[in-house]
């Protein structure tokens, strides 16, 4: 169902239902006012985007508990306000600095044919960018099942939370769950990955 001129307050009452179209339509619509907020903390977009991640689940798992005595985006802010800072204080309040390499990673297109086996055996390409995208196929094949199941259908089929959700038969808060942790893990790989990299060139 399309809710896109759906009242909120109705969209929130279908959400306390359990309507994850609905949730989904409210998360849209608050999406880019949140990530604003939060980023003026944060200056880091993979930050925001993982305090984002979080907040979203979180909401999902307590949208009984939203009394409405504000508005739904300043209950999702208040959400994520104390997940950044929780993230802040869990790395002893330094800036966390991600990798660029899970951007490369996420911009990746199967369809493109970036990671197809005709890539990897085209002479043409330099040994160094076939040894890159042997490594990212690595890096994304050596996920838990379901980790790389929705991470794949995310980076390489550009399905939406909804049409993943759909196509898995899960709900779209572990959909949520699910590539929040997988992106968790791909870039604590790259991490270990490129500090390997540059021992072995010592």
């Amino acid at each position: 169902m399309v809710y896109g001129q759906t009242e909120e307050k109705e969209l929130i009452e279908l959400a306390k239902e359990g309507s994850h179209a609905a949730f989904e339509e409210l998360i849209e619509r608050n999406h880019k006012k949140i990530f604003k907020s939060v980023y003026v903390f944060s200056k880091s977009c993979q930050d925001t985007e993982d305090v984002l991640q979080q907040t979203w689940i979180k909401a999902w798992k307590n949208m009984g508990r939203f009394k409405e005595k504000s508005s739904f985006s300043t209950w999702l802010y208040r959400i994520a306000k104390n997940n950044f800072f929780d993230l802040m204080r869990k790395y002893k309040s330094r800036k966390v600095v991600f990798s660029d390499d899970l951007e490369v990673i996420e911009g990746i297109s199967m369809k493109d044919g970036l990671l197809s086996n005709d890539t990897i055996s085209n002479p043409s390409e330099s040994l160094e960018d076939k040894e890159a995208t042997r490594k990212i196929r690595s890096l994304i094949d050596s996920l838990p099942k379901d980790h790389k199941e929705v991470i794949t259908l995310l980076i390489d089929k550009d399905m939406s939370y909804k049409g993943i959700a759909e196509k898995v038969k899960i709900p779209i808060g572990t959909v949520m769950s699910r590539i929040f942790y997988a992106k968790k893990q791909l870039r604590k790989k790259v991490k270990n990955l490129s500090s390997y990299d540059a021992k072995t060139k010592d």
